[in-house]
């Protein structure tokens, strides 16, 4: 697919896996985080500036944080979208956290 961004920028693509409590798609990440008190520092820093949706999704395979906007089904909406931000100075550091459950890891075993 052709990258929509401007010449020369580019947004990192990060697989997770088998994450539990959320569902598949691409998060428009804004920071990752190692502590929960930086984290929570950064929501209310973004939320108190303006209209900022943010949650966060905790990967135990890095024990980090992932604090993100939104979410979306397909690569091509997350793209437009990055597009979109690219001049925010918030979304300056955005990475795409491509988000993959396996339910049959879920399914019990007869």
């Amino acid at each position: 697919m052709e990258n929509p961004l401007r010449e020369g920028k580019t947004v990192k693509v990060e697989v997770c896996d088998n994450l539990r409590e959320v569902s598949n798609g691409y998060y428009l990440v804004l920071g990752i985080f190692t502590d929960a008190t930086v984290r929570n520092k950064f929501i209310i820093k973004h939320i108190d500036s303006g209209d900022f949706n943010a949650n966060f999704v905790f990967n135990s395979s890095s024990l980090s944080h992932y604090v993100y906007s939104d979410k979306y089904q397909n690569r091509k909406e997350v793209l437009c979208q990055c597009k979109k931000k690219e001049e925010d100075e918030l979304y300056k550091d955005i990475i795409i956290a491509k988000i993959e459950i396996d339910l049959r890891e879920y399914l019990p075993l007869k």
